[in-house]
């Protein structure tokens, strides 16, 4: 299942976001450890981190310790 919030570099309160859809998803799939992160090269490695941590537990308690992380090819209009 995909689940698209607004990117943490054009909006702050993107990572808040994450953590809310997380736990949404987190509802529906209890048993569900893992998450699978997409990123271009262009992201900041920050900012993959802030991502990641924002995955893996909020303030109700853990959410998708675990990651599988991919790499996209950049966006055109990043080039």
């Amino acid at each position: 299942m995909q689940s698209a919030v607004p990117s943490a570099s054009s909006h702050p309160l993107a990572l808040p976001a994450l953590k809310r859809c997380a736990r949404s998803l987190k509802l529906l799939f209890p048993n569900e450890t893992a998450a699978t992160v997409a990123a271009d090269p262009t992201v900041p490695y920050r900012l993959l981190i802030q991502t990641l941590d924002a995955l893996r537990a909020d303030d109700q308690g853990e959410l998708f310790p675990e990651f599988n992380i991919a790499v996209t090819a950049a966006s055109a209009s990043s080039k």
